[in-house]
């Protein structure tokens, strides 16, 4: 799991698309 949210930060770094931002937020909240 901690794996998978660094993968996320990396994406949400180089910017990924607003749905996978929104399922990022949403999974941390």
């Amino acid at each position: 799991m901690l794996l998978n949210e660094f993968a996320l930060d990396l994406g949400f770094l180089k910017g990924t698309p607003l749905n996978v931002q929104w399922h990022y937020q949403n999974t941390k909240n």
